[in-house]
């Protein structure tokens, strides 16, 4: 493929994903052919004020009326997540009438859960216990892993969480922000993961 794109002229190519520890082997790995051959950009989560109008918009092409607290609502849910978004949307739209009332919400959230649910098992079955026990306490409380309040919380050692911490974050589940604050990077696996641990 890298012999067939440095024969082209006045081309682009955009590599785009989630998995951005995946993205950054490709093109940081010296044993791999795309090594160096591209510049990195992450994109954040979506605007809020600009999602917010989007959904809104959505609605009313359809002949439905969202108000802006709710479009609001489905945005903050789903932390500006542009896949996630559209899926709360959709099962809002689904549900509602000409107008979407703001007590559709719990409903709509549900039906995401329920239908993203399969992804989040199959995926959860391949990490240990004890790294999905990690999981689960930083999508319940998001904070620094290796604390005695940490460790309480989640049942389990600081040796286990340090363990389990590289090969989450080594396939992207998690991350650490500026401030040294650790979460689950997928917001709706997170609220799955809180739905699933009251039940």
């Amino acid at each position: 493929m890298r012999g067939q794109i440095q024969t082209q002229r006045q081309v682009s190519y955009f590599f785009l994903g989630s998995r951005r520890g995946m993205l950054l082997a490709m093109f940081n790995d010296r044993k791999r052919p795309f090594f160096q051959s591209a510049r990195f950009q992450e994109l954040g989560p979506l605007p809020h004020a600009e999602l917010v109008s989007f959904l809104s918009g959505l609605f009313s092409q359809e002949g439905k009326s969202c108000p802006a607290e709710v479009c609001a609502a489905v945005s903050e849910t789903v932390q500006q997540h542009p896949y996630y978004a559209q899926l709360l949307a959709g099962e809002l739209f689904a549900l509602s009438g000409p107008k979407v009332s703001p007590d559709l919400l719990p409903r709509a959230v549900a039906r995401m859960l329920d239908q993203e649910r399969y992804g989040f098992e199959a995926m959860l079955d391949t990490y240990t216990p004890a790294q999905a026990r990690i999981l689960s306490t930083l999508a319940e409380h998001p904070g620094e892993m290796f604390s005695r309040e940490f460790s309480e919380q989640a049942g389990l050692a600081v040796g286990t969480i340090q363990t389990g911490r590289k090969k989450l974050l080594a396939a992207d589940l998690i991350e650490e922000s500026p401030k040294g604050v650790w979460r689950v990077v997928d917001p709706v696996f997170a609220l799955w993961l809180r739905a699933r641990a009251v039940r």
